[in-house]
């Protein structure tokens, strides 16, 4: 008797984050950067990235990478120095959080209510290019697993013209091919990207150069000191 598998609901992923061009040559400059909550996490942080240029932030586990990330973004309040964007920043942000307004609306009209005028037909080809299937397009998102809630996240972004992606642990969740999907996709966009991940062979390969954000505090409170 010949073995058939069963149907597999496995779509495989690609992603596409579309471009905006930018004719700035520094795109962002972080000067003495202070980050924490009720005090610093980090000595003062200093770097820069060059337009095109893909940076990797790696660090142990609750050393601040996410709170670096959001200080420069502007969702937390600095302790103190500079963030400074090119003017034509156009940013497109992954955050590592699994938080909806409301976990009984559904893929679908999650990015309905955030894209109104997208008809319902590219809504649902967008997310089935981003590895989700039609019944879990339909599942309120609050049912749907870590790696199909992160997959809506990423279609999300596929809505958005940027020119700076930040990816704060975006291969959470995600199996290992969607994985690989997401690293060409990012490989592929021209622009500057920023990639947080605790998986350093994610980025290995991907990125033009990797900031420990530990060392990274320390030298410059070194160089301060000289």
């Amino acid at each position: 008797m010949e073995k058939v598998d069963p149907p597999s609901t496995n779509i495989q992923a690609s992603f596409n984050f579309p471009y905006a061009d930018t004719g700035s040559h520094e795109a962002l400059v972080v000067d003495k950067l202070s980050v924490g909550y009720n005090k610093p996490l980090l000595e003062p942080v200093t770097f820069s990235v060059t337009m095109g240029e893909k940076v990797g932030f790696s660090g142990f586990n609750g050393v601040g990478k996410s709170t670096l990330i959001k200080t420069i973004l502007q969702q937390i309040p600095a302790k103190g120095g500079d963030v400074s964007f090119s003017p034509s920043a156009k940013i497109n942000y992954f955050s590592q959080e699994l938080i909806w307004d409301n976990n009984q609306m559904t893929p679908m009209q999650i990015i309905s209510d955030e894209y109104p005028k997208m008809n319902q037909r590219s809504i649902r080809t967008k997310l089935a290019k981003c590895g989700l299937d039609a019944q879990n397009a339909i599942k309120p998102i609050g049912q749907l697993s870590g790696g199909e809630q992160t997959k809506v996240k990423l279609a999300l972004m596929e809505f958005k013209d940027s020119n700076f992606l930040i990816m704060d642990e975006p291969t959470n969740h995600l199996d290992e091919e969607t994985k690989e999907a997401l690293k060409r996709s990012i490989d592929r966009f021209p622009g500057n990207v920023i990639i947080v991940s605790h998986e350093n062979s994610f980025y290995d390969g991907l990125v033009d150069k990797v900031l420990n954000v530990e060392k990274l505090s320390l030298r410059n409170r070194e160089e301060d000191e000289i």
